[in-house]
């Protein structure tokens, strides 16, 4: 280094410098930009969390609605009691489309609602395969009751509303925890 002239050296210590200078600020930029892509990260992952709990939220909340409902229609049935020919003639019944609601949304909220909502759905479809040849007799001639399979509807009215039942409380309690 002897044959380089001071200056030179004095230049090339001050260029250096200022290289080191100018690496420092860049790098300090860069760790800024990566904390606040990290903090960014953290909001959208925490957003993207609170969304998902509120669909979930949602999704319970529609299946809690949806067995309130089928629970209404099943009631008339269950008051009946003696006089169930009524309501088996004239009352207001459930969809094939509410019952695939009801299996749509246990599928959203969950395992355990779907295996709650399969043996409803199943026997609410028995029913009303059961139902609709009485409606569809000549309300003149009238449907011979005694051919009904009382005793299995029966069974299945009084399971599918524990199953329901159970489906509004969990749902409704589940629901309750997200807010």
């Amino acid at each position: 280094m002897s044959d380089i002239p001071a200056w030179v050296q004095a230049i090339a210590a001050v260029v250096q410098a200022g290289v080191a200078v100018v690496l420092w600020r860049v790098t300090a930029k860069y760790v800024e930009l990566t904390r606040e892509l990290a903090v960014t990260a953290s909001a959208q992952l925490s957003l993207s969390r609170e969304a998902e709990t509120h669909r979930w939220r949602s999704d319970l909340l529609d299946l809690e609605t949806v067995s309130r409902r089928l629970l209404t229609s099943l009631d008339e049935f269950a008051v009946a009691g003696t006089s169930w020919a009524t309501p088996i003639r004239q009352g207001a019944l459930w969809s094939p489309e509410e019952l695939r609601e009801l299996t749509q949304l246990a599928a959203k909220a969950g395992k355990e609602y779907v295996s709650l909502a399969l043996q409803p759905a199943t026997d609410l479809q028995w029913m009303l395969e059961r139902i609709a040849p009485v409606r569809a007799e000549n309300p003149a001639v009238g449907y011979e009751l005694g051919r009904f399979p009382r005793e299995d509807f029966e069974r299945r009215l009084a399971r599918s509303i524990a199953a329901l039942s159970a489906i509004v409380e969990r749902a409704a309690a589940e629901a309750a925890k997200l807010d």
